[in-house]
């Protein structure tokens, strides 16, 4: 029989393993031979060995050791991930998944429900994003010099491309975009502050002083 007193001493290291004391106060092995009280379990002695306890404490310090390892792997993958720098986790590929304006208090879809574009955050700083409608209409014309007022006007409307360089202001969490060209020419130059956020895969960029008046707003798909 093995009666387990008590574990004396849990300590954590900073390899994140653990080591447990357990002090045994009677063991009766085969043959009705009892040992001491308080007499060491894991030595050999009187011609017998408590396996039963040499198991025991296997199965005990097994168990201490991932109580121990598993969180502290699991938090240190976690506190790597919340350590990523702002600049590192917006750059790459974003595909556009919805985008509205907001003006007096209402809520504006100027590229449809189902928007189409993309964004690309170059390491190097640089950048280039294009919004569309999924439902431009096609020149009649098969020339885009010949297209009709209803034709230019609705592709107009419908759809923006801009590029330039790019920062990242860490403090307040915010995007600087230095615009060098647009296809709204009344951006071209211009140094504009973009509030952004980042949960996971999606990215939300907001910019006041939209094309169209008011804030837009747009949620972004990390492209994989």
């Amino acid at each position: 029989m093995i009666e387990i007193a008590s574990i004396s001493d849990v300590s954590r290291k900073s390899s994140g393993s653990a080591i447990a004391t357990i002090r045994a106060r009677s063991c009766a092995p085969p043959g009705g031979i009892e040992r001491a009280k308080g007499a060491p379990f894991l030595k050999e002695g009187g011609g017998f060995m408590c396996t039963s306890i040499r198991r025991a404490m296997g199965i005990l310090t097994s168990a201490a050791a991932l109580v121990v390892v598993v969180p502290c792997g699991a938090q240190n993958s976690w506190a790597q991930e919340q350590g990523k720098e702002l600049r590192q986790q917006i750059v790459g590929a974003w595909s556009l998944a919805e985008q509205w304006v907001e003006q007096d208090g209402k809520k504006t879809q100027r590229f449809g429900a189902n928007p189409k574009g993309i964004s690309i955050y170059e390491v190097n700083g640089r950048f280039a994003s294009i919004l569309l409608r999924p439902d431009l209409p096609r020149i009649a014309s098969n020339n885009v010099m010949t297209g009709t007022v209803d034709e230019n006007k609705a592709i107009v409307q419908g759809s923006t491309a801009i590029y330039g360089r790019w920062s990242v202001n860490e403090q307040d969490g915010s995007v600087s975009a230095k615009i060098d060209g647009s296809t709204y020419p009344n951006w071209d130059g211009l140094d504009q502050k973009r509030t952004v956020s980042i949960s996971g895969d999606e990215m939300k960029l907001c910019v006041p002083g939209a094309q169209i008046g008011g804030t837009a707003c747009a949620v972004w798909k990390r492209v994989k």
